[in-house]
């Protein structure tokens, strides 16, 4: 580990980078680039500094590239060129990870294998291959060694924990749960099985016709090793896209917003990595195929319920319901609701005052947690993952079809949204358990009804106090009495009808026009009866 921190030391140093490790609480001796502060910005200088320590550090730097919580856009626009990519592994590796996954050799199960890989990336790369029943497939074959990259988070955890000792700031940024939210998307993405095991998970929820998702081959697929369908088509660089026509850029956005917004928020399980080198075209099918599983968003139930109320108060432009939503947040101390509500009309009044074509939700979901983080709420890292794969995806729409309408798109999935709460088991639970109570209550309102009737009419209906009030106060007490007590008699009448339309109503036993009728003669009896009981009452005040 020590020989390792003193390269990250050194490689900070000859960046000319220690101000950020002595920010951290980290006493390090200073050495300047020998470049300009005009040529060498520190952005750059720290995606440079990453690309050199390798590949671990390659990808934490595409991570904070997408963390607004954390960075601003001096640092992130630099580490967002960072390159996924590096020199690919001499071919008879590739052999010797296959014999050694499949304890066997890779004839017998492939008819062919391409000793050129199609692509390679900093943790893996893919070549195209034949399996013994002539079926077409890309293997992609882990370039990593395990062993070194966990060296490498070891070393992150370390650093953030010293970090957070020695660094106020560092404790702000909670640097450690940064660093261990980043070691489980990178670990989660090494794991090439699991990677198979989502990508046919989230084939069962694909319903779009413009949209497909390769088959994988469990059988041939371990966790240094996934096998899947081969997939024609060319990725969706911007270069690429220019020579598309319109309508075929359009239908491509609307269907990957309308996929992506869907798994969000009606699955909770979504492909968190939308940019255009994960989709692949072919122009022939009419078809953009997803690839790469390895960053997944998997909502808790918690949180999928929380992003759903959210997206409600959008759809209806609920500000008051939003602030509730977001009250329900952990957080200490005590909270000023009414600051909250005044801060999230404002936060929504912005948006919708905006043309459609100028909306970012993922901007727009950073921005509210920002603002909930003022707060001091601990709002969920998987939020800010949900706000990451929506900016990835705006990318991708901005090349695709920048005039996107995503009213269009949230509307359906809004509307989807109001009817599954509709639809709700745990609603249906509590009506039939409400219309239960009101049966009981219906029951047993007539001997209350007559206990109440009959205490007023003999005068004898009291309200008792510990205290014995003074003199001058007791007209004014006589006064509230009063009222508390024909304000109880009119909820009991209220309480009886309810109860006797809704048990009848329950059991069916009666049709609408002898509901008019019963609420006609109903209406004339209360009517008469609140009469008896307010006259006798003023007679008595007489």
């Amino acid at each position: 580990m020590w020989s390792r921190l003193r390269e990250i030391f050194n490689t900070f140093a000859k960046f000319g980078l220690t101000h950020i490790l002595n920010n951290f609480g980290f006493r390090v001796s200073k050495r300047t680039h020998t470049g300009t502060l005009e040529d060498f910005r520190e952005g750059r200088l720290l995606k440079e500094a990453l690309e050199e320590l390798g590949p671990v550090f390659i990808k934490l730097g595409q991570f904070l590239s997408l963390r607004k919580d954390l960075l601003s856009e001096s640092w992130r626009i630099p580490l967002m060129e960072l390159q996924d990519q590096s020199k690919p592994q001499p071919f008879a590796e590739v052999i010797k990870t296959l014999q050694q996954e499949f304890s066997r050799p890779h004839q017998q199960w492939l008819s062919d294998l391409d000793p050129i890989p199609l692509g390679t990336a900093s943790l893996g790369q893919v070549h195209q291959a034949t399996l013994a029943t002539g079926k077409k497939v890309a293997i992609k074959v882990k370039n990593v060694k395990k062993e070194s990259m966990e060296k490498d988070l070891e070393v992150l955890l370390f650093l953030s924990k010293q970090a957070e000792k020695r660094s106020q700031m560092a404790a702000e940024f909670r640097l450690v749960e940064v660093v261990q939210e980043f070691s489980e998307s990178l670990r989660q993405e090494l794991d090439y099985k699991k990677e198979g095991e989502e990508m046919g998970r989230l084939r069962t929820n694909l319903t779009s016709e413009t949209l497909t998702i390769p088959h994988p081959f469990m059988e041939w697929t371990t966790e240094h090793c996934l096998t899947m369908e081969y997939i024609e088509g060319n990725k969706l660089t911007t270069a690429y896209v220019n020579h598309l026509d319109q309508k075929t850029k359009k239908e491509m956005a609307h269907a990957l917003s309308t996929y992506h917004f869907q798994q969000i928020f009606i699955h909770g399980h979504f492909h968190a990595d939308l940019h255009p080198g994960n989709l692949l075209y072919h122009p022939k099918n009419d078809q953009v195929s997803i690839i790469d599983f390895g960053s997944i968003g998997d909502l808790s139930p918690s949180v999928h319920s929380t992003l759903k109320k959210i997206l409600l108060s959008l759809y209806h432009q609920d500000s008051y319901q939003l602030a509730k939503v977001i009250s329900d947040f952990p957080r200490e101390g005590d909270l000023n609701f009414s600051r909250l509500h005044h801060d999230m009309d404002r936060w929504l009044n912005r948006y919708i005052d905006l043309p459609v074509q100028q909306l970012s939700l993922g901007e727009m979901f950073y921005e509210l947690f920002e603002l909930v983080a003022t707060y001091q709420f601990e709002v969920p890292s998987a939020m800010f993952g949900v706000g990451q794969s929506l900016i990835k995806l705006e990318y991708t729409i901005q090349i695709l079809d920048p005039d996107l309408n995503l009213e269009e798109v949230i509307q359906p999935i809004g509307e989807q949204l109001v009817a599954g709460e509709m639809r709700n088991s745990a609603l249906k639970k509590d009506v039939m358990s409400w219309g239960i109570d009101v049966q009981r209550m219906f029951l047993r309102s007539p001997q209350h009804f007559h206990s109440i009737i009959k205490k007023v009419d003999e005068g004898s209906l009291q309200l008792k106090f510990g205290l014995k009030p003074e003199e001058k106060h007791l007209k004014r007490m006589e006064k509230m009495v009063n009222r508390v007590v024909l304000s109880v008699i009119m909820l009991a009448f209220s309480l009886m009808i309810s109860s006797i339309f809704v048990g009848l109503t329950l059991s069916g036993g009666i049709s609408s026009t002898h509901i008019e009728r019963l609420g006609i003669s109903m209406a004339v009896v209360v009517t008469t009866l609140l009469c008896v009981v307010i006259g006798n009452m003023w007679l008595r005040r007489s």
